[in-house]
């Protein structure tokens, strides 16, 4: 039975300002249909999901066509979700230079788990979004983003247009390079909320790079370091920044191969520490009773003896 691709122009067009085809199997054909749907004047859609559907670079390219195409479109969509699509440079290119227009509206851009996009194709979204100023999320796991893709997403939040807020890496392999090349602009930067950056083998002098733009940095809420790697030394450079840093409120450490040391670090800057409200340290090397000695004395403080409320996990 053949497929009527004819009905992803109708749902887009008429389906309101929340369009959900995920997992449809909607493949190039559908995509050139939702392309030519988003062209229509009458089509009102502002989140449009289209996770995992083989898409590709060719159906991308559609969909960004039609978004250059229509200044008044552009001006509406806030959500593109295009996470597992198998997009590649190709595609990232496309959609760079949807970002390169001032799209007036698009908020939130999902490209996950697309990972043939590469530093070549990173380069490209990151050189867009440094002309961009409305795009605030960006989720970019396992897209195989190395050293260079992400020095080149680090210009693109030094830029004076820069809006970006949200901003997800997990599971791409920027090393201790891209790490610190990431942490040196957050000195500077004023945008970034939360920033994702577990599993990418950032190490001890990743880890040391982004404690020392903690002391400085006045914006970042979320940090999210698991598997990592930082070890005791990492964790301790941490925890000194954590004396002085009075704006993030959730710290993920877990799997980083901490001990003691690291532990001791953490619970000795919880106390000076007043903003912090969530730190998590699941699955490293802290012994049972070291658990029982860090966690004994805020189990023992009143609700007006603490001032930071925070869950230390094993």
């Amino acid at each position: 039975m053949s497929q009527d691709y004819n009905y992803y122009f109708e749902r887009v067009k008429n389906g309101g300002r929340v369009v959900n085809l995920a997992f449809g199997n909607i493949g190039v054909k559908g995509a050139i249909q939702i392309a030519k749907a988003l062209i229509d004047p009458n089509t009102q859609v502002e989140d449009l999901y289209l996770r995992y559907n083989n898409i590709g670079d060719q159906g991308t390219t559609a969909l960004a066509k039609a978004l250059l195409e229509v200044n008044r479109y552009i001006s509406t969509l806030k959500k593109l979700h295009l996470d597992e699509n198998e997009i590649g440079p190709e595609g990232a290119m496309a959609l760079a230079k949807v970002l390169e227009i001032h799209c007036s509206s698009l908020l939130d851009l999902n490209l996950d788990e697309n990972n043939t996009i590469g530093d070549e194709g990173t380069v490209a979204i990151a050189n867009g979004l440094e002309r961009n100023t409305t795009v605030k999320t960006l989720l970019f796991r396992s897209n195989n983003v190395g050293v260079q893709g992400a020095t080149a997403l680090a210009k693109a939040l030094n830029s004076p247009h820069s809006t970006l807020e949200v901003l997800w890496l997990q599971y791409n392999h920027i090393g201790q390079e891209g790490a610190m090349v990431i942490a040196k602009v957050l000195q500077t930067n004023h945008t970034l909320r939360v920033l994702y950056l577990g599993n990418n083998n950032v190490g001890r002098r990743g880890a040391s790079a982004i404690a020392k733009a903690l002391e400085v940095n006045s914006t970042l809420e979320k940090l999210h370091l698991g598997r990592n790697n930082i070890e005791d030394e990492g964790a301790t450079t941490i925890a000194s920044a954590l004396e002085c840093n009075e704006t993030l409120r959730e710290l993920s450490l877990v799997v980083n191969n901490i001990g003691q040391i690291g532990a001791l670090a953490l619970d000795k800057a919880m106390k000076t520490n007043n903003t912090l409200q969530v730190l998590c340290v699941d699955n490293n090397r802290i012994s049972d009773e070291l658990v029982r000695q860090i966690k004994r004395p805020r189990e023992e403080e009143s609700e007006e003896e603490s001032s930071s409320l925070y869950f230390l996990r094993f």
